[in-house]
């Protein structure tokens, strides 16, 4: 090649073409310079990398190849996958237009060559899912909160599988909600879509993003059953602002023990022990304490009526007796209801007070049953007077009286004949609101009704 170029300089030359001849020199230069490249790139190394080290596939699905990279030595690489030559370890194993198929379920090898590099990447060809289970299915959640996901594959044998990350998710609206991974935030008020991805098959997820909560509060707290009985409870969401949400289909219910079984809801008592029921909802938890005791086989309520001054207590008292005999005190377990709390109200734990005059029933259950309390209310005392206060009376005289019971409010009532006398000395006989004048003296009649007295003073002449 040397000489050729010398011979085609030579004539140039002749011709007066210097500057074309400098032109050829470095053509031949720059000519030499490529053929060393290529000699260079001929035997520079490399490997394949392959995207995924191994990919499951169902039994009749196809997904897609792996992407096959050559990574040469020195950092760069080059996508090769439409020019590799593939191979599967058997019949199972189907590839047609940069897909792979399954056949049957087994565990296979395929291998993609190129350029007498090999690489193998391990194909697991399991049975498909007849159904799958997504936990849950819709999402409240509040802002700056967060959840899981949870996805099941369903095999038609009734056996779950959790098939975890490798259900692909993303958010409608990353600015109301953002999903990673199986984890779920809410970032702000508003409503949009989980999409997730698992083979050919597309799940969708509902979110609703709410105010951030500030607690959860499930009512009751504690519960004390016997067993085969249910109660039922409550779960609210209360937010920044106030608001409060009844979430007790929404929330997620765990149990500490199986002594009971939950639903949204609902505790229903299966054998003698104690449990936590916890209660999750939007990042946030509560708990039911819940006492299981054997079955109750009678009830005792002390008082079934009561009569009480406005501003007074009385509590009520209920006991359950077991089948062993053994005694247990209810009152403090059980829902209490006043009918008219203008008249009486009462605590949870069964306390009545007595408001203002009148008549109501007060009401409590307990797993189905009911039980009352009539409670009558009277006004407040305020004091107790007599009328006249002072009397002067001869011998063998008589006079009249009456003694008034003054309440709140102002009701004045006349107590002549419940009050009860007291007389410091025998000198006068006091009957049927009538004082006679026995002996020469002063003596005090001393009236006493409802915790208040009164006193009238008796002088008998000569």
């Amino acid at each position: 090649m040397g000489s050729v170029v010398q011979a085609l300089h030579e004539r140039l030359r002749k011709q007066g073409g210097l500057v074309v001849a400098l032109f050829v020199a470095m053509l031949f230069v720059s000519f030499i310079s490529g053929e060393q490249l290529l000699a260079a790139s001929a035997k520079e190394t490399f490997k394949l990398k392959a995207s995924l080290s191994s990919l499951e596939v169902a039994v009749g699905k196809e997904t897609a190849l792996p992407v096959i990279s050559v990574v040469y030595s020195d950092g760069r690489t080059v996508d090769v996958t439409k020019d590799v030559t593939w191979h599967t370890s058997s019949q199972l194993l189907v590839v047609s237009g940069g897909k792979v198929k399954g056949m049957a379920a087994s565990s296979e090898t395929l291998k993609a060559s190129y350029n007498n590099k090999t690489i193998s990447v391990k194909v697991k060809i399991l049975d498909d899912f007849a159904n799958y289970e997504i936990v849950p299915s819709s999402i409240t959640i509040g802002a700056g909160s967060s959840t899981t996901i949870k996805v099941n594959g369903i095999y038609a044998s009734g056996k779950k599988v959790s098939l975890g990350s490798k259900v692909k998710w993303t958010s409608g609206n990353g600015q109301v909600a953002t999903v990673r991974g199986t984890a779920v935030k809410g970032i702000a008020e508003g409503t949009t879509n989980l999409v997730g991805t698992f083979r050919d098959r597309t799940f969708q997820i509902p979110v609703k993003v709410t105010p951030k909560m500030k607690k959860l509060v499930v009512t009751p707290a504690r519960m004390n059953l016997s067993t085969g009985q249910s109660a039922s409870f409550t779960v609210q969401a209360v937010y920044e602002g106030g608001k409060i949400t009844d979430v007790t289909t929404q929330a997620v219910i765990k149990t500490s023990k199986a002594v009971v079984q939950v639903s949204a809801g609902q505790v229903r008592a299966v054998s003698p022990g104690s449990a936590t029921v916890s209660v999750s909802f939007g990042g946030k938890t509560a708990s039911i304490s819940v006492k299981v005791n054997e079955q109750l086989t009678s009830y005792n309520l002390e008082t079934t009526s009561t009569n009480l001054i406005a501003g007074a207590t009385k509590q009520i008292k209920l006991f359950g007796v077991y089948s062993s005999g053994k005694k247990i005190t209810l009152h403090q377990h059980i829902q209490w209801k006043s009918n008219n709390e203008s008249v009486a109200k009462v605590s949870k734990s069964g306390t009545i007070k007595a408001i203002g005059e009148g008549s109501t029933i007060v009401v409590g259950t307990y797993q189905g049953r009911t039980f009352e309390v009539s409670v009558n209310v009277s006004p407040k005392l305020v004091k107790l007077t007599v009328s006249p206060t002072k009397m002067k009376l001869a011998a063998n005289q008589a006079s009249t009286y009456q003694v008034n019971a003054v309440y709140s409010g102002g009701k004045t009532v006349n107590v002549t004949s419940q009050a009860i006398v007291k007389i410091s000395k025998s000198i006068v006989k006091v009957e049927n609101g009538t004082v006679t004048a026995l002996s020469k003296g002063t003596t005090s009649v001393k009236f006493i009704y409802g915790g208040k007295s009164a006193s009238l003073s008796v002088t008998v002449l000569k």
